[in-house]
């Protein structure tokens, strides 16, 4: 096992890698250990044979040759290639080696007049002055007759990010894969041998040097084995550190009395759904637990989770604790300030709100009430953990949209108590399998029913050809006294990305409507956002131009239309949240997804998907099946994969239902192996904490604590 501890060493010690491509490999590779680079697999595999001569059926196909160097044609002018005539020495075909925007210099070095070379590329057949002409354009290959044997056989294909290479992501990973050791192994004989898997180190060796196709596709022998170690460890450490959170955490009882949540219940102008009641009832359960409560509280936009999350201060205030709601946002946060108020309006309970914002004399008044207990219930930002906040006796912390706080942060909030309740909320839907791969032992609460009186939003899609008409309608929406947001995915106009930008958009409509249209954007100051929100809701402003900062938090009843465009830049989640920015009202809501003429197949789906429901579950099933899911159980968040290795999204079903197995029975085994070796001490535990540390799950049991 020690020989592999380099694994876990930045990876700029690779050669190949070293400071000068850090960067480049850590947004490759999400992460910055050589293990990283080790787990990031090849997607394709390259035939390359040598061939002797040419023919048409070798068209379109890599070959490998010995190619005679006969003349160097440079470009005449601009559009037209560079041209090194030669021919095969075998056999005297003729061949055309083509280059747009040629480093000359380089041309010249390495393929000298009358020099022979080898040359490896995709074969292309084309007329050059009336004749039929085989030629390479820009050759993967060219060098030394000594070489050839690099340029044959298979070549895997990895995925790239701007600033590498083919050939630079190989190097690196042979050169840790020429040093790899296997490691003890941590599953047992019967999983081996059932599954037919091989040692952890030939499942790396079969993945990174394929012979065939079949090397790739998920149910290959290496695959699966990542697959199930990856699987296996993320069970471990689920069912290990909650095991840990039983033995060592003692959280207060807090008695369900019911006279201040009641009270509170019968305040409302409306009766909560019966999801919401549950929900309560739940919560109310965790609480007269001694070990603390760590509930999901899962609803679509517009389901009600902030009743719930109140319902559940109640019962906390009830018994003498403190509350603190941590919000991504300023804007939510001061949005959550207002709902909460008016929601315990006369039950003499004190709602105050701490952000950046708060500073000086306001800021030290907040504190200081904070720490005597006479503020109830603390709504704020990443502010509420702060060294200097410090709470007389919290007891319930609610993290809204918790996928929007790093786990760290998160942690440093839960570390404000000695042992705290946590809710965590999300509108993000969860598909079930999800929630049962990754969640784990933390309980989860399903708000399906929306409460009375929402409208169904109409969800139509418009090429952005067709933008005049967009603006008419628009035009109209405003004659009704109606609101409209209109969405950009960028903020100003770049030069690499032919996208729409918020500046520039809301320079077009000030122009078509006036004054009526306001801007905001994550790069405007605190006060600029707000002032441009503050009219929108409350004043005369008809049209708010922005980039993706109202994705939550935003709620205004007489906004009927959102415009997304260029939507097929977002994801379904996104797109999801964002229509649920509408329809808040009496009156019914319209969303119009503006694309342009680049769309991907994989993007028009999405935007079929937001025509047909307003299903947020049923969205984030497709989703997953498109672009996989975030990651819980350590640092990594939005953005990046769930899983490394295992695919428990795969759209075939066969893959798809074996891998919901080596779930199930990775889920098994880590349960019985935890029963005989409950603290991983045996030489077997030892190797689990060495997978434990591979998967960055070695901390997990803080992070855990966190949500």
């Amino acid at each position: 096992m020690s020989a592999n501890t380099s694994l876990f060493f930045d990876f700029s010690t690779i050669p190949a890698i070293g400071a000068k491509r850090k960067d480049f490999f850590a947004r490759l590779v999400n992460g910055s250990r050589v293990f990283d680079v080790l787990a990031h697999l090849p997607s394709g595999i390259l035939q390359r044979r040598y061939v002797h001569d040419l023919t048409s059926k070798d068209q379109d196909c890599l070959v490998t040759f010995h190619f005679q160097v006969n003349a160097h044609h440079p470009n005449a002018r601009r559009g037209i290639p560079y041209r090194i005539s030669g021919m095969l020495t075998d056999s005297e075909t003729p061949v055309d080696l083509l280059f747009f925007n040629p480093y000359k210099s380089f041309l010249e070095r390495a393929a000298k007049q009358n020099d022979t070379i080898i040359v490896s590329g995709k074969l292309s057949l084309s007329k050059y002055k009336g004749a039929e002409q085989y030629q390479i354009i820009h050759p993967d290959h060219m060098g030394a007759v000594d070489s050839l044997g690099n340029w044959v056989g298979i070549e895997r294909v990895y995925p790239l990010t701007a600033g590498l290479t083919q050939g630079i992501v190989r190097t690196a990973v042979d050169s840790i894969c020429s040093t790899l050791m296997d490691a003890p192994e941590w599953l047992s004989a019967e999983t081996l041998r059932d599954f037919k898997l091989p040692t952890w180190k030939g499942a790396f060796l079969a993945v990174h040097y394929p012979q065939t196709d079949n090397d790739l596709h998920p149910m290959a022998p290496g695959r699966q084995r990542l697959a199930y170690d990856e699987l296996f460890a993320k069970q471990i450490a689920q069912h290990y550190y909650h095991a840990l959170s039983i033995r060592h955490a003692k959280t207060p009882i807090l008695p369900y009395t019911s006279a201040l949540l009641q009270q509170f219940l019968a305040t409302l102008p409306f009766k909560p759904t019966g999801d919401q009641e549950r929900a309560i009832h739940d919560i109310a359960r965790d609480l007269t637990q001694e070990t603390p409560m760590h509930r999901l509280l899962q609803g679509d936009v517009g389901s009600g989770k902030t009743l719930v999350a109140l319902g559940a201060a109640m019962i906390a205030i009830e018994n003498g604790f403190q509350v603190a709601i941590l919000a991504p946002t300023d804007i939510l946060a001061r949005q959550h300030l207002t709902t909460i108020r008016s929601f315990v309006q006369g039950l003499g309970i004190r709602v105050e709100l701490l952000t950046g914002r708060e500073k000086g004399a306001a800021r030290a008044r907040i504190l200081n009430d904070l720490q005597c207990h006479t503020i109830h219930i603390m709504v704020g930002t990443h502010a509420l953990f702060q060294a200097d906040v410090i709470y007389a006796k919290l007891g319930l912390a609610v993290i809204d949209e918790q996928h929007r706080f790093g786990v760290k942060q998160r942690l440093e909030l839960t570390q404000k108590a000695n042992q705290l309740h946590v809710l965590s909320m999300t509108a993000t839907p969860i598909p079930r399998t999800l929630l049962l791969a990754h969640y784990g032992e933390m309980a989860v609460s399903l708000l399906k029913e929306k409460p009375p009186g929402r409208k169904e939003i109409e969800t139509r899609t418009i090429n952005l050809d067709r933008l005049e008409d967009v603006l008419t309608f628009v035009a109209n929406v405003i004659s009704r006294g109606e609101k409209v947001f209109w969405v950009c995915p960028l903020v100003e106009e770049s030069e690499k990305l032919d996208l729409a930008a918020a500046t520039d958009r809301y320079s077009d409509l000030a122009k078509h409507f006036g004054d009526v249209v306001v801007l905001t954007h994550g790069r405007q100051k605190a006060d600029e956002k707000q002032n441009a929100m503050q009219r929108f809701a409350k004043e005369d402003a008809m049209v708010l131009v922005s980039t993706t900062v109202i994705e939550v938090g935003v709620d205004v009843p007489e906004a009927t239309v959102m415009i997304i465009e260029c939507a097929e830049r977002f994801g379904l989640a996104q797109l999801h949240q964002l229509r649920g920015r509408i329809g808040r009202g009496e009156l019914k809501g319209t969303c119009l997804l503006l694309f342009g003429d680049k769309i991907s197949f994989v993007a028009r789906q999405r935007l079929q998907m937001m025509k047909k429901t307003t299903d947020g579950f049923e969205l984030a099933e497709a989703d997953l099946r498109l672009r996989g899911g975030g990651d819980t159980l350590g640092v990594r968040q939005s953005g990046l994969p769930m899983f490394r290795f295992a695919d428990m999204a795969s759209e075939d079903p066969d893959v798809y239902q074996h891998y919901q197995y080596l779930y199930e029975h990775a889920n098994d085994e880590a349960k019985e192996l935890l029963r005989y070796d409950p603290h991983l001490t045996t030489e077997r535990g030892m190797a689990v904490q060495f997978l434990l540390r591979l998967f960055n799950l070695d901390e997990a049991e803080q992070l855990k604590r966190a949500g």
